[in-house]
């Protein structure tokens, strides 16, 4: 999982190897040499991570990550400070003000990079939930935390031994442990570990006196964090807290989509989202362009689809479409959805998709199609049109429909089971 760095560092020279080593992985890294700069940069990019320096000149790095953090699109996004010498202070200082932790220097990029693979996944899908609620459901990571009161526990923390305190905190706050002594081993672990991740389970890893590939083989299996409370003994309590906040404020969030939308906003008949929240959805996309970036549009047409209903009757015709659905939904990115644009037509978005990935997405959308069996066991073909709206890009919900109902237009002129981008 790549995405958009903010690295806040006034040292050119170390930042410069940092940009250098995370863009060697896929990241895109923006710099900024103060706290005012980083501010402007917020105004128009919305980052998938933030590393803050603890010492710039004119600006504590705790104080600017907690000013970072209170803004409302920031809630969710990954933060890390860090500095050449780390105190144990530091860490709980680092947790208050809204960071994940305090790293040393030299960074260690390749396990900041597994970490981030989790985080920024997490951080992903929490925005991805904040444009599916209502406005009126919006809360932010405090408030959300605070209204959990779900029967499950949000949080599950491995531990070789747990101190009291932070065993008190879990007892406290639905939190699943599991002591590793019990398991033998770490590598005892792993099946639930995989189990709780698979599951999209929030987890957190407390060892001691770990060693780094063993926190590299931790954080790989998909935990969401690594404490070892040899060195970083105070930060544990915060760790924990901070991460069962994060936790139920994402599960808080999927409750309220599943409430609001389990019963109005599906199309009864294809099982995909309804036009109707489609508008709606794609109207908040379009106002959230600084976030979402380019946004790229499929729109879908099953070909010659009224022969289905014509030979086999509606209810084989309603059954090809929640296929069709099942088969569309099988290819989509995460942050990708499917609406019921009507009848035997059907809307995609793709949030963040490049317009040269387009065209490429679209005909994986047909093969899965193409696979959809009908009662004679022929299959369904469909033909879709495509287009891209670039970040800067200005243009009314109205207009985007038009353009990507022409592509599609062009597509089925040129014959049945093709795409056409506009």
């Amino acid at each position: 999982m790549v995405g958009t760095i903010l690295l806040i560092d006034e040292v050119s020279q170390r930042s410069a190897l940092a940009q250098g080593q995370l863009m060697r992985l896929g990241y895109r890294v923006l710099i900024a040499v103060t706290g005012s700069e980083a501010r402007r940069i917020l105004f128009t990019i919305n980052p998938d991570c933030v590393l803050c320096s603890k010492d710039l000149a004119n600006e504590c790095g705790f104080d600017l990550i907690f000013d970072i953090r209170r803004h409302p699109n920031m809630t969710s996004v990954p933060m890390f400070l860090f500095a050449p010498t780390v105190a144990g202070e530091d860490h709980a200082q680092a947790f208050a003000a809204g960071a994940l932790g305090i790293l040393p220097l030299p960074l260690d990029i390749a396990a900041l990079d597994l970490r981030l693979d989790a985080l920024i996944r997490g951080h992903r899908l929490m925005a991805d939930l904040d444009l599916h609620l209502p406005i009126d459901t919006h809360m932010g990571l405090a408030e959300a935390s605070a209204a959990f009161d779900g029967p499950e526990p949000v949080l599950s923390v491995f531990s070789r031994d747990l101190p009291k305190a932070a065993q008190a905190i879990c007892d406290d706050s639905q939190i699943h442990t599991h002591n590793t002594s019990a398991l033998c081993t770490l590598a005892g672990s792993k099946d639930a570990l995989e189990t709780l991740v698979a599951a999209n389970r929030t987890t957190v890893f407390v060892g001691e006196n770990m060693s780094a590939e063993e926190a590299r083989t931790v954080l790989g299996l998909g935990a969401q964090d690594v404490i070892d409370v040899a060195t970083r003994p105070a930060s544990l309590p915060a760790a924990i807290k901070f991460h069962t906040r994060l936790a139920a404020a994402k599960e808080n969030r999927k409750t309220a989509i599943q409430d609001a939308f389990q019963n109005s906003r599906f199309d009864t008949v294809s099982g995909a989202y309804s036009r109707s929240y489609g508008e709606t959805y794609l109207t908040r996309l379009l106002g959230n362009r600084r976030r979402v970036g380019t946004l790229g549009l499929i729109l879908l047409d099953l070909d010659r689809f009224k022969a289905v209903n014509d030979r086999w009757g509606h209810r084989a015709g309603d059954q090809a479409l929640r296929d069709a659905v099942a088969a569309i939904t099988a290819t989509l990115r995460p942050d990708s959805s499917v609406f019921s644009w009507g009848g035997d037509e059907f809307l995609i978005t793709c949030p963040g998709l490049p317009p040269d990935k387009l065209m490429l997405f679209g005909d994986r959308v047909l093969d899965a199609v193409n696979l959809v069996t009908l009662p004679d066991q022929s299959q369904l073909s469909a033909s879709f049109g495509g287009t891209c709206v670039l970040q800067n890009e200005s243009i009314t919900l109205s207009e985007l429909l038009h353009r990507v109902d022409m592509a599609l237009y062009s597509a089925k002129n040129a014959g049945s089971g093709r795409g056409a981008i506009a």
